[in-house]
């Protein structure tokens, strides 16, 4: 049984997390285990499940069993048993939230819960095994990320290819600033900045950062949502920008990414951060008098937006905004020094690389 060197693992040992990451780090053990028959392969992810829920989170063992766990759960479309949502759950077609390329955005109700729920759309050159698989790529990574800046995970409904999701009755960020005149913008950024860095101190890049996929809860508190492009960061297997290879939103992602083909980092993270810090001070999407081709050549040929008009935009954060889209991915600042000039009232220096 290809699954004993992992259950034989004394989980109380101190030396549980290095030995777990040693067994998951290997390839070929991952590989095996996607051949084991069904039922011998749901008693193994659901073992990964619950081993995760222990783990240290910004650990390597957590990234190799996230790892392994998605790799399966992908790969075969099944997923952890506790994800099903066994309960009733009722979807309001005509309580539609939004309308993406790949899904629709429901209301719901879980147990008499207002809950919003994902539903993946098969398109007209795909088929429903890919859908699924994206689906089960998804609620891996969404399940086990854990952040008063997330939004919280409920559950998946598979075989409708639904995710579950708490409801977040300020709605989207942008509708939230328009809807509550004065709110406090820099604090809405610290939130968002503090939810990107906890996914990145779990080894997730997040890979598709705008303000659509931005709710606010109902104490005015900013929650990334969607992980349909979240990816871990590894060292033997570089992230890629998506589940298939395209991006998502081109108005927010960094040059790299649109110029030259390349995969999604913690620091494209960063770039569209500074497109984000843009639309909630401007309103609007970044190069908003642009076509989506001609935003994409500005990007690419170093061009970005204008200085918005707002008493609230201060030269410190502007200046922080520029950090966010230098170039080169390593002049980039890191999401925790984000965090401390957004707290920070004192003006914004900028570093021996410029703007």
């Amino acid at each position: 049984m290809l699954g004993w060197r992992l259950y034989k693992l004394d989980r109380s040992s101190t030396r549980f997390p290095q030995e777990l990451n040693e067994l998951l780090h290997d390839e070929k053990w991952v590989e095996q285990v996607l051949d084991l028959p069904g039922g011998e392969l749901v008693v193994l992810v659901d073992y990964l499940d619950s081993t995760l829920d222990g783990l240290d989170r910004t650990g390597t063992s957590f990234r190799e069993c996230l790892h392994a766990l998605q790799k399966v759960c992908s790969s075969r479309m099944i997923l952890p048993s506790v994800y099903e949502v066994l309960t009733t759950l009722s979807s309001n077609a005509g309580r539609t939230l939004a309308y993406g390329r790949l899904s629709n955005i429901y209301g719901g109700s879980l147990d008499g819960t207002d809950v919003a729920v994902k539903r993946l759309r098969i398109p007209t050159t795909g088929d429903r095994a890919t859908v699924k698989q994206a689906l089960c790529r998804e609620a891996v990574v969404w399940k086990h990320v854990d952040h008063p800046n997330i939004v919280p995970f409920k559950g998946v409904t598979l075989e409708s290819l639904q995710l579950v999701s708490e409801w977040m009755p300020g709605g989207e960020l942008g509708e939230y600033i328009r809807n509550n005149q004065g709110v406090d913008l820099v604090n809405l950024l610290l939130g968002i900045a503090k939810g990107l860095d906890y996914l990145h101190s779990c080894d997730v890049i997040y890979g598709d950062l705008r303000g659509a996929n931005i709710l606010v809860d109902a104490t005015g508190n900013a929650r990334i949502v969607d992980f349909g492009h979240a990816t871990i960061a590894r060292d033997t297997i570089p992230p890629v920008s998506n589940t298939n290879g395209q991006v998502s939103t081109p108005r927010y992602p960094a040059p790299e990414i649109l110029g030259d083909g390349g995969r999604c980092s913690k620091e494209s993270d960063v770039f569209s951060f500074g497109m984000v810090m843009v639309e909630v001070f401007t309103g609007k999407i970044p190069f908003s008098n642009l076509s989506t081709a001609a935003a994409i050549t500005s990007i690419t040929t170093g061009d970005r937006p204008k200085r918005p008009t707002h008493p609230s935009l201060t030269d410190h954060l502007w200046a922080l905004t520029q950090h966010c889209w230098r170039e080169k991915p390593q002049d980039r600042p890191h999401m925790n020094e984000l965090i401390k000039r957004l707290s920070s009232n004192d003006h914004y220096t900028i570093s021996r690389h410029g703007p």
